[in-house]
């Protein structure tokens, strides 16, 4: 026999030669992981603080216009248009209402509620804070992180 047997190449192509793109391949996963774990930390301070300032009652008051309703497994949610008691030009359109526990909101129902800072929801005047979004945030960033951490030195 003049040439390597198939066996032998198979054994040289998927052992030693292999391993460099492999590697490469985890610190890439692993960066991606670490950046996609500095967005997750940004947004789960912003709804620390603004479940926070909720908790607190913290806010600048004005009213939360029902429009439409989402429902899921966990629950029912409004999301419509919140106008500032002070400045009609201050309006956030297509937020989230947070604090309802469970009173029952109609399409167009008027509510009193607080902008606490957040982009994506405002919090019902009154209401109980909800803390299971900040966490979720949080336990989202601790795997990402983690697993961009384990991928580079690991």
């Amino acid at each position: 026999m003049y040439g390597k047997r198939e066996v032998d190449r198979a054994a040289e192509r998927y052992t030693l030669q292999g391993l460099p793109g492999l590697a490469t391949g985890r610190l890439l996963m692993g960066a991606l992981l670490l950046m996609l774990w500095t967005l997750v930390c940004g947004a789960m301070v912003e709804e620390f603080e603004a479940t926070r300032r909720a908790a607190e009652g913290q806010g600048v008051p004005g009213t939360f216009t029902a429009r439409s309703e989402s429902c899921s497994r966990s629950g029912c949610s409004w999301y419509g248009t919140f106008t500032a008691r002070d400045d009609r030009q201050s309006v956030l359109d297509g937020v989230l209402l947070r604090g309802e526990d469970g009173r029952s909101v109609s399409a167009g129902d008027t509510i009193p509620a607080l902008d606490v800072g957040s982009s994506n929801f405002v919090h019902m005047a009154g209401g109980s804070a909800d803390w299971g979004e900040p966490f979720a945030a949080g336990f989202v960033g601790a795997l990402a992180g983690g697993g961009g951490v384990v991928l580079i030195v690991g």
